[in-house]
C-alpha cells in the first residue's frame, strides 16, 4: 500500500453515486489523520507529515458542509 501526503478530502452523494471535492484542509497534508463527526460538523486532525523522519500533528480542524468551510 502507499501512503501519499494530502490535504484534498472529497464527499459522497450516494444517491447519484458520485464523489465531489470540497474546499482544500487548511492544515498541513499529511496521512494516518483521524477523523470523527459531531453535532454535524466533521472533525479532521492529527497524523503525520513526512516519511523518514515524520511530525506527528495533535491539530483539529472542524468541517462544516453547509458553508463548505474549514474552521480551527
Amino acid at each position: 500500500m502507499i501512503h501519499t501526503l494530502s490535504n484534498n478530502f472529497w464527499k459522497y452523494t450516494p444517491s447519484t453515486n458520485t464523489w465531489t471535492s470540497i474546499a482544500t484542509y487548511p492544515g498541513a497534508a499529511r496521512l494516518a489523520t483521524n477523523c470523527f463527526v459531531k453535532d454535524g460538523l466533521a472533525f479532521v486532525g492529527c497524523g503525520q507529515t513526512g516519511y523518514s523522519s515524520p511530525t506527528r500533528k495533535n491539530d483539529f480542524y472542524a468541517y462544516n458542509s453547509s458553508t463548505n468551510s474549514w474552521t480551527n
